[in-house]
């Protein structure tokens, strides 16, 4: 009498191939991940500058000149702690940083100059944005007026512009910080 029995469960090879299978799904999708991870918190750095930049104009249409400290700008760092000194020797007049350094948001020369906001660890440390306010002689010929650029302000670059963001760079640095115009 022949004895065919439905098989029950996997084989080894089978159970492999699936473990296979997930495992090119994984390197597949953590990269990606990890970008959307980095673009959402690149997000938050943008949305600073531009705070910065914004409050910035109103208190130059108010006073006829910039602010060169954040008391004087009615924004709300609530998640953030001021980082003054620090800062300062990084060349900045004025700051405030997420966490332990995290991230920074900084004013750099109060007659005008820039605003911006760099991730301070991690992959892209010192990599982040700017914006230029009217007058003001920091960077001249390389950051335009209003614009909103891309920077990596690091004695190396790393790729946080270009992988990103698509930034195209400018071949132009100010300091220590490469300029990458935004698509």
């Amino acid at each position: 009498m022949n004895n065919n029995r439905c098989k029950k469960g996997f084989t080894l090879i089978e159970l492999l191939v699936v473990v296979l299978i997930i495992g090119i799904l994984a390197a597949i999708a953590l990269p990606q991940y990890q970008k959307a991870v980095w673009k959402s918190r690149a997000a938050e750095l943008i949305t600073q500058a531009r705070n910065v930049y914004r409050a910035q104009q109103a208190y130059f249409m108010e006073h006829g000149h910039f602010a060169d400290n954040f008391d004087l700008l009615p924004i709300d760092f609530n998640s953030l702690t001021r980082a003054t000194a620090l800062l300062q020797s990084m060349g900045a007049r004025d700051g405030y940083m997420k966490g332990n350094g995290e991230m920074f948001v900084w004013l750099v020369e109060g007659t005008g100059g820039t605003s911006g906001a760099v991730f301070g660890t991690g992959p892209y440390a010192m990599s982040g944005f700017a914006i230029k306010n009217q007058g003001g002689n920091h960077c001249q010929g390389v950051l335009a007026e209003g614009q909103l650029l891309c920077v990596e302000m690091s004695s190396q670059k790393t790729g946080f512009c270009e992988k990103l963001f698509k930034g195209t760079d400018m071949h132009a640095t100010c300091g220590d910080g490469y300029y990458y115009k935004l698509p």
